[in-house]
């Protein structure tokens, strides 16, 4: 078992010795960027749903909870398309070693290392677009758990049906 352990960190399994790990870094980063469009498309639906069903539906209060749901949901997809961008960045302005010390901080630290290395360069493009979608994570996050705390307040049901749900018990 411990014979194993320096197997576990070897640096070559990270793509950072050898050739065919840096070429499956670069294949792999290849990939990401082409299906990123469409993530961000998705994205840009997902707030567009937000605008356009979400708020209308918040003027009823039984609806609270299941809008405190998809906002926890959702926000899980931003926070995905946040990191998928920041892995990206982070791979063409910092390299490999700092998308896999990025990786090693729980996952999310390409998304810090990604604003710095934009920052630090001068491209403000990429790095207004990660604050925007870190923003497009939390946000939703801060709203769902206001709704929650307001509903626990307010001490309503905590379905949306929860009143009838004695007359459909059969479903």
């Amino acid at each position: 078992m411990l014979g194993n352990i320096t197997a576990m960190i070897d640096p070559t399994s990270f793509g950072l010795g050898s050739m065919e790990g840096a070429l499956r870094w670069q294949t792999t980063i290849q990939w990401m960027e082409a299906v990123l469009p469409r993530l961000e498309d998705a994205a840009t639906l997902l707030f567009c749903a937000w605008v356009a069903v979400l708020i209308p539906m918040s003027v009823f209060r039984r609806a609270h909870p299941l809008i405190a749901r998809i906002l926890r949901v959702s926000s899980l997809y931003m926070g995905g398309v946040c990191w998928w961008q920041s892995l990206i960045v982070t791979w063409h302005l910092l390299g490999s070693l700092a998308v896999s010390v990025g990786l090693l901080c729980a996952g999310v630290g390409v998304i810090p290392m990604a604003l710095f290395a934009t920052g630090v360069n001068g491209q403000w493009d990429p790095f207004r677009d990660l604050i925007a979608s870190a923003i497009l994570t939390l946000v939703p996050r801060i709203i769902a758990k206001f709704i929650a705390k307001r509903q626990a307040k307010m001490q309503l049901p905590a379905t949306v049906g929860g009143y009838y749900s004695r007359d459909f018990s059969a479903w």
